[in-house]
């Protein structure tokens, strides 16, 4: 009671609540008019799944990239495959809603991951009944409208979910859905497989006692997502302690770092590059300058132009900065960009003189983030340029200095910042409402 009379609505654009009212509507529309089940029911079924999908949804773990990794997906399509009707519907919408209290989620946020669950399952459960699985499910006669309600349920929960987010300007259009359509697969493969699996269990004698042993697997997978969450927290503290060693070395070069590290990670994200080559050009980008360290303050912080030998000594940074870093396991491919990010496209830059594809692509992104953060910061020896001046000067560099797809990649992350700028903040709710995506496993 306490805490519904704390719960205040939060503050969303216009769209958002009119989108979020017509999904209420919706949701019981769908519901009411479900097709009830005729299969022999007990209340202990459904009490079943509702605990089985409650402690599923809670165990649920944030992975990046990938959202909240658990095996609800499975869970609701067994129990509509195996009801056959809205109660099915009704107790994975309560079973949603209960799990994301538990997890603290705002009332209002665990509200509309019901509403949600309603409209997705209702789906899924029209599928299979428009196959003809009105009776008891039959393997493997029906094992392909299985699958085929399973992908109905996900593409829903996708487009509900996406629409919020769009709705609150929180991301573009083409972006949304690009990341949401990677993400397909891996629910679907990994998690559709399991749902089969429970549904010829619960048609055997084992019955609920079979179904509830899953349990045991998920909490071996839980396990393992939060060894490698810990694996790669483990990974980001070394990266921030080789970045601090360079930071008491050189004040510049902290901001410096973590700008280009952002702005090299958005660029491989709009070359559509995979997420372990962008999670390594953004360490690249944290530690391309480690090597200053073996550089002497005085060259570093000279307020007039350097001699042709201390030019050779700066220069020497990119490798000692490759050498420092690679005896580090998970650093050994971030070496080689670092190595390389001051190669030019044309074969003019340095270390090794190579050219076009030769340079790791990594190492061609650092190179344009680099230079564009480089010319818009202030030095001793000069006076920020422009944003748009620093931009027309990579352009004019392309193909000579920078690779032209990455100056043009990059120019789209310059371009989106300013529109994100200039758009309403993100919400919690959106935040909330984006968890329910299928991006799970």
């Amino acid at each position: 009671m306490r805490l519904l009379a704390s719960w205040r609505p939060r503050p969303h654009p216009w769209p958002v609540w009119v989108y979020m009212t017509a999904a209420t509507f919706l949701a019981v529309g769908v519901t009411v008019n479900a097709p009830r089940t005729h299969l022999p029911l007990n209340i202990s079924d459904l009490v079943m799944f509702l605990v089985l999908a409650v402690v599923v949804e809670v165990m649920a773990v944030r992975v990046p990239k990938l959202g909240a990794v658990s095996g609800t997906l499975a869970v609701q399509i067994t129990a509509i495959a195996v009801i056959l009707g809205r109660e099915a519907i009704i107790v994975m919408a309560l079973a949603m809603v209960a799990a994301k209290l538990i997890r603290r989620q705002s009332i209002e946020g665990a509200l509309l991951n019901g509403v949600f669950a309603c409209i997705e399952l209702a789906v899924a459960l029209w599928v299979l009944r428009w196959a003809g699985v009105d009776n008891q499910f039959a393997y493997p006669d029906d094992l392909i409208d299985l699958f085929l309600a399973g992908g109905a349920k996900l593409v829903t929960n996708i487009i509900l979910v996406n629409a919020v987010i769009i709705l609150n300007g929180q991301a573009r259009l083409r972006d949304v859905w690009w990341n949401s359509l990677r993400s397909i697969p891996i629910s679907y493969i990994t998690l559709m497989p399991i749902a089969v699996l429970m549904v010829i269990i619960y048609s055997s004698p084992v019955c609920r006692v079979g179904i509830l042993l899953f349990i045991i697997p998920l909490l071996f997978a839980r396990y393992s997502f939060l060894a490698y969450i810990e694996l790669r927290q483990s990974h980001l503290e070394t990266v921030e302690a080789l970045a601090a060693a360079l930071d008491a070395k050189d004040s510049y070069s902290k901001g410096h770092s973590d700008r280009v590290a952002e702005l090299a990670k958005e660029t491989a994200e709009v070359m559509g590059l995979r997420f372990g080559r962008v999670e390594e050009i953004e360490y690249a980008g944290r530690l391309h300058d480690i090597g200053k360290i073996g550089v002497p303050d005085a060259l570093l912080n000279k307020p007039g132009p350097l001699t042709a030998e201390e030019l050779g000594r700066v220069r020497q940074h990119a490798t000692l900065g490759a050498d420092m870093i690679k005896p580090v396991s998970f650093l050994r491919s971030v070496a080689e960009i670092v190595r390389y990010h001051h190669e030019w496209h044309d074969g003019g830059g340095y270390p090794g003189g190579r050219r076009g594809e030769q340079i790791p692509i990594g190492a061609r992104i650092l190179a344009v983030c680099d230079a564009w953060d480089a010319m818009t910061t202030d030095r001793s020896y000069r006076r920020a340029l422009d944003p748009q001046e620093a931009l027309q000067r990579l352009r004019a560099g392309a193909g000579t200095q920078f690779d032209p797809r990455v100056v043009e990649a990059f120019a789209k992350v310059l371009a989106r910042r300013q529109a994100d700028d200039s758009s309403p903040s993100s919400s919690l709710l959106v935040r909330e409402a984006a968890a329910t995506s299928e991006k799970q496993c």
